[in-house]
């Protein structure tokens, strides 16, 4: 990814943040009757969205959201 910032080609730097639809995700486990199963939302990757940062300058690049 190019960095806007310092100019810099580099990988990016994610980083992992709940969402809404992870805490919708868990509500609705925990209403059809899969309360032991609620936690999941929260240690699934694929519930978060990835706010992605340039590893020199830490400048904010975008974010993915895998919904």
């Amino acid at each position: 990814m190019l960095c806007r910032r310092c100019a810099a080609i580099v990988p990016t730097l994610p980083e992992q943040h709940t969402d809404i639809v992870t805490h919708v995700t868990a509500m609705l486990l925990f209403f059809i009757g899969c309360w032991p199963f609620c936690f999941v939302p929260y240690c699934s990757s694929r519930c978060k969205s990835a706010h992605h940062y340039c590893r020199y300058c830490r400048t904010y690049l975008g974010t993915y959201r895998p919904w």
